[in-house]
C-alpha cells in the first residue's frame, strides 16, 4: 500500500487465494493469482521495473529469484536474513547463474533503519527502492557540524 502511495505501479503475485484478493490490497494495486516463478517469466518486466521477492519460504524465494535475475529489471531485491541470502546465492551459483547476476541482487533488501514490525520493514524496503529510483545516497540530510558551525558563525558576525 505504501508503494502505491509513493506512485509505484504495484503488482502483487501470489498463488494462494487468501493472499491474492483485490480486497486485501485495495485500489491501485494489481493482483495476479498464479505461480510466482511462472509470473516472473510471463509478466513484462523491463528496465524501469523493481522486483521484490518476499515469499513464504526459502525454496520458493530461490525459485523466484532464479527467474527474476533473468529479467531486465532495474532492481531485484530479496527480503530475508543474511543467512537466507547466502544460502540462496550458493544455490543459484551451483545452478550456473553468473556471479555478476547474483551480485546484482539487493539482498537482504532494505536500508538499516532499525525497525522490526512489518510496517517498519516495508518503510526500509521502500526507502531503498526510492534511493535506487532517484539516485539518492541514503545518507541523512542533516547538516554536518562543520557546515552548521560556519553558518552560525557567519550569522553571528
Amino acid at each position: 500500500k505504501m508503494a502505491s502511495q509513493l506512485e509505484y505501479d504495484v503488482t502483487v503475485i501470489d498463488d494462494r487465494p487468501e493472499f491474492s484478493s483485490r480486497e486485501r490490497f485495495g485500489p491501485g494495486i494489481d493482483v495476479v493469482r498464479m505461480d510466482m516463478a511462472e509470473a516472473l517469466r510471463t509478466i513484462p518486466i523491463g528496465w524501469n521495473s523493481f522486483v521484490v521477492i518476499a515469499t513464504r519460504g526459502h525454496k520458493l524465494d530461490a525459485h523466484c529469484l532464479r527467474e527474476a535475475v533473468k529479467t531486465n529489471a532495474r532492481y531485484v531485491g530479496l527480503l530475508g536474513s543474511k543467512r537466507k541470502t547466502i544460502l540462496i546465492a550458493k544455490m543459484l551459483r551451483d545452478e550456473g547463474i553468473s556471479e555478476e547476476r547474483i551480485r546484482a541482487v539487493h539482498a537482504p533488501i532494505g536500508l538499516d533503519l532499525g525497525g522490526r514490525t512489518p510496517a517498519e520493514i516495508a518503510l526500509a524496503v521502500l526507502a531503498e527502492l526510492s534511493m535506487e529510483r532517484y539516485g539518492g545516497s541514503g545518507r541523512p540530510l542533516r547538516l554536518s557540524d562543520d557546515i552548521y558551525e560556519r553558518a552560525v558563525t557567519r550569522r553571528s558576525s
